[in-house]
């Protein structure tokens, strides 16, 4: 993945590379469900950031989740607080389903004949969707506070949480090219197998992070770098090239492709665009 922030335009291009396509339900060919999956992708509003579990952008699953707290609105399903939070989801899922728009690239086999794609994502008032997010994912941690939902297996956690809500922390900032996400940890979590695994698996593909006062920060780029990169190798991959047939029925694999200059030519697109 690498992006390019347009600060006075308020827009975030973003081109991904996928290399080494493939099913990994079992079958020879794709399973039904992978098939579904891939048509999603190429015809609708869909991509992956790195993985197609957790960091999976869906236009019409956020459609269909606004729809669906719409009606348990209506309902009455919900207290006061809950429906204030969800009327902030709504509101920032709107936001996001009106300003990201993905282009498709063309399939194309890699240096070392693996299946492979490429796509470019388009977000624009990604200073107003930043400020929504910010805003919902404080509100959601009021509610758990208030709810008694909040992880209470360090008695110390709840002291950050109430700090970070008091101090309307941003937990999601964008200047120039560096990307910073904050979040309240305590020590012990902090040094948790999981969450070491993964920061040193991050710091490993170029992202930083550091730790101080209770408070975890990652970030990717540089606040006057020109654009930003994040290269994942996805851990405990088996490749096999058991979607390319299916691939060549129903969609087209192109003979000559080249990302490194596809990717040169969308930016060069983009500057002219956004560059001011």
């Amino acid at each position: 993945m690498v992006y390019r922030h347009y600060p006075k335009a308020d827009t975030l291009v973003i081109w991904q590379q996928y290399e080494g396509i493939y099913g990994d339900d079992g079958f020879e060919g794709l399973s039904p469900k992978e098939i579904d999956q891939l048509h999603s992708v190429l015809e609708g509003q869909r991509t992956f950031f790195f993985s197609n579990w957790i960091t999976d952008y869906n236009a019409q699953q956020l459609a269909d989740e606004v729809a669906q707290m719409r009606d348990k609105l209506r309902a009455d399903d919900w207290t006061e607080e809950e429906k204030a939070f969800k009327r902030q989801l709504i509101a920032l899922y709107k936001l996001i389903g009106e300003n990201v728009r993905i282009e498709n690239g063309p399939f194309y086999l890699n240096g070392e004949g693996k299946l492979s794609a490429t796509q470019e994502v388009t977000v624009t008032k990604v200073s107003f969707i930043i400020a929504a997010a910010n805003q919902a994912i404080l509100s959601g941690l009021q509610l758990e506070i208030d709810s008694d939902s909040l992880d209470q297996s360090d008695p110390q956690y709840l002291p950050l949480v109430e700090k970070v809500l008091k101090t309307k922390l941003e937990l999601f900032q964008l200047q120039g090219q560096r990307l910073q996400v904050h979040w309240p940890l305590t020590a012990g979590m902090f040094l948790d197998k999981d969450i070491q695994e993964a920061i040193n698996q991050f710091r490993q593909q170029g992202g930083r992070a550091m730790f101080k006062e209770g408070l975890v920060t990652v970030e990717l780029g540089k606040l006057k770098g020109k654009e930003a990169k994040l290269e994942v190798v996805l851990p405990g991959t088996n490749f096999q090239s058991n979607a390319l047939a299916h691939v060549r029925k129903r969609y087209e694999v192109m003979d000559q492709y080249d990302p490194t200059a596809a990717r040169t030519d969308f930016f060069r697109a983009m500057d002219g665009l956004y560059k001011k």
